[in-house]
């Protein structure tokens, strides 16, 4: 048994011993296969990196091969043209040099001309020289003859002007003569004309203002506001301006006549205007100061004689302010009131004697007003008239001696119509102050007319007369109380003015025409002789111009194309030269004893039948990389696809 235990144990010694040599030899196949998957899988990845690799520069070579095409064919171009620009080139150069030397033939032409021009000109200076001289023989006989002519000419208009001169000098003189015998030299002053014509509308002018200002205080008030009414209304309109418009012909006419004489031109003779007439009437030429008017006034005083305590108990006045410088409506406005309680009221200065003024007294009195402007604007109107008429009678006559003597004297006519037109309204000079006796005596004796009244006191006058009796009027009806003396006193001024007419004559020198010489002729000149006229150079005919072909621009140079870069290929990898592992032997196992025999021995199981492996064979060979390229190592195809470190290391 111990000899069966020990085959046995030696049989089981041997038994796992070969069960030991199977599990190796089952591990390194195991490993084997491993190896050998991981080196056909590195195999295979080498492969197709390797065929991207190779297609990739198979396309970039075609692409290559297309840009090369194309710049074979640019470069073609590119020769065609080059070869045109170098023709072009080569016809400008030849047109410049053809130009360069016609300019050349053209400049030794232009030096044999230029040298015969400088023998022309020599010859062309003495040919100018002679010329010259002779020609100043001929200007100076020609300024001689000139001058003979021109003096000659100048002679004959003299003699011609000396003839029409000497005829003038005759009619003149003749006129002259004629004028002197008919006396036309002493003339009416158109001076004193302007001046008539001034006095005449300032009058006229300053009646207007009378009958619109009244009275005053003072002649210096009414001068004051006749120089505001003058310088705005010098000539009212009306007839008179009418009539001065229609006139001013008849004054032209009149010195026009004078103005033709051949008179000295210290003699002024003035045109009239109707501007003229208006600016010299209301001009500040001093007409306002004879433009005075009447100057009207009361005084009223109230006293108590030995009681002067009494005088806050004195009458106030009963008249009326606006009596003190009256006008014609503020008198009729003061008298209704003294007719209130009565038919008529006492306008006499006087206690001892009453004279009494009815209403139809005091209608007596307007229409007295009434007619003074009627008559004035009358005969100012017929002054006008004959003042005009005068001029016209005088301009239908002879204008001598005795036509300018009944032009006078019919103006100091017109100037006694037109002073009674001013007296009419300014007032005639009768006793003024206050003693109304007369003007009242008038006023109520029916014998007298308003026409009488009206040419006897003028419209000024009757306004004082009637405001002094309205004044007295009013003073009678008061009542003076105990120890009261009333006192009412009227204050009249008469100023006496008028611009009167007037004409006076002027005497005029006459402009006597001067003698008139007659001309002497002139006297033939003596002529220097004439020399022959030299003859002239001829003229070297000049080179034929230049003419130069056009020469074209340079043109541009061809742009050579550029060849295409050539294809920078990728590296081919190179052969890893992958080792395939080795297939392990086949392990050889022990002799197994044999195993003793048991009765009770388990049979032994039946050793398995191995089958024999495959030879694996030798690895595919990798095709050679062509010998331009360079050969990536197995470790740069590998490094990012295989991270078993120690295999690399083991393959590299």
């Amino acid at each position: 048994m111990a000899d069966y235990e020990a085959k046995l144990a030696q049989h089981n010694e041997a038994l796992d011993q070969q069960k030991q040599l199977l599990s190796d030899y089952q591990e390194k196949m195991a490993k084997y296969r491993e190896e050998l998957a991981n080196y056909q899988k590195l195999l295979s990845e080498y492969h197709q990196h390797l065929d991207e690799v190779i297609a990739g520069n198979n396309q970039m070579d075609e692409k290559y091969k297309e840009a090369l095409k194309q710049y074979q064919a640019a470069l073609a171009i590119y020769e065609e043209q080059l070869k045109e620009y170098s023709e072009a080139v080569a016809n400008r150069d030849e047109i410049i040099q053809s130009n360069q030397d016609a300019t050349n033939n053209y400049q030794a032409e232009q030096q044999a001309y230029q040298e015969k021009l400088n023998t022309y000109k020599e010859q062309l200076q003495t040919y100018n020289d002679e010329l010259a001289e002779r020609q100043k023989v001929v200007e100076s006989n020609e300024s001689l003859h000139e001058a003979f002519n021109t003096a000659y000419t100048k002679y004959q208009a003299d003699l011609a002007t000396y003839h029409s001169q000497k005829t003038d000098y005759d009619q003149k003189m003749a006129t002259i003569n004629d004028h002197l015998l008919a006396g036309h030299y002493t003339m009416p002053s158109s001076w004193d004309n302007s001046f008539n014509l001034y006095s005449l509308f300032t009058n006229y002018t300053g009646m207007q203002a009378y009958l619109e200002y009244g009275l005053s205080t003072s002649g210096d008030d009414m001068v004051k506001l006749m120089d505001t009414y003058r310088s705005k209304n010098a000539i009212p309109e009306g007839t008179l301006k009418d009539k001065l418009t229609n006139s001013i012909p008849v004054f032209t006419e009149t010195y026009t006549f004078y103005k033709n004489l051949p008179i000295t031109s210290s003699v002024p003779i003035y045109f009239q205007t109707v501007p003229s007439v208006t600016n010299g009437a209301k001009g500040p030429n001093g007409f306002s100061q004879n433009l005075r008017g009447q100057g009207f006034d009361f005084s009223f005083t109230s006293s108590f004689e030995g009681d002067p305590e009494q005088a806050k108990n004195a009458t106030t006045s009963n008249i009326p302010e606006s009596l003190r410088t009256p006008t014609e409506q503020d008198i009729l406005n003061a008298i209704p009131p003294l007719f209130t309680s009565k038919q008529s009221f006492n306008a006499s200065n006087s206690d001892q004697v009453a004279i009494q003024i009815t209403p139809e007294l005091v209608d007596k009195w307007k229409t007295a007003l009434k007619r003074t402007k009627e008559l004035s604007d009358s005969e100012f109107n017929q002054a006008f008239d004959l003042y005009v008429q005068a001029f016209k009678t005088f301009n239908a006559s002879d204008r001598g001696p005795q036509a300018l003597k009944n032009l006078q004297d019919q103006v100091v006519s017109v100037n006694a119509i037109e002073r009674d037109a001013v007296d009419l309204i300014s007032g005639k000079k009768v006793d003024l102050g206050e003693n109304n006796r007369e003007f009242l005596n008038d006023l109520t004796n029916t014998a007298v007319s308003s026409d009488q009244l009206a040419n006897k006191y003028g419209y000024l006058t009757l306004l004082t007369k009637m405001a002094g009796a309205t004044v007295f009027g009013y003073y009678h009806e008061l009542t003076a109380k105990p120890g009261e003396v009333i006192k009412v006193a009227t204050n009249d001024v008469y100023y006496p003015g008028y611009w009167g007419l007037s004409l006076n004559s002027t005497k005029a020198t006459p402009v006597y025409p001067v003698l008139p010489i007659e001309p002497t002729p002139p006297t033939e000149p003596e002529y220097q002789k004439v020399p022959d006229e030299p003859v002239p150079p001829v003229v070297p005919e000049p080179p034929k111009p230049l003419v130069l072909q056009e020469v074209p621009n340079v043109p541009a140079m061809p742009v050579m194309p550029i060849a295409p870069t050539p294809p920078e290929h990728e590296t081919v990898p190179e052969n890893p030269n992958l080792v395939p592992p080795v297939m392990p032997e086949e392990p050889v196992l022990p002799e197994i004893p044999v195993v003793p025999e048991l009765p009770v021995m388990p049979k032994i199981p039946v050793q398995p039948e191995l089958k024999p492996l495959l030879p694996v064979g030798e690895p595919p060979v990798p095709p050679i990389p062509p010998e331009y390229h360079r050969q990536p190592t197995l470790w740069s195809i590998l490094k990012h696809r295989n991270p078993n470190r120690r295999l690399l290391k083991k393959w590299s």
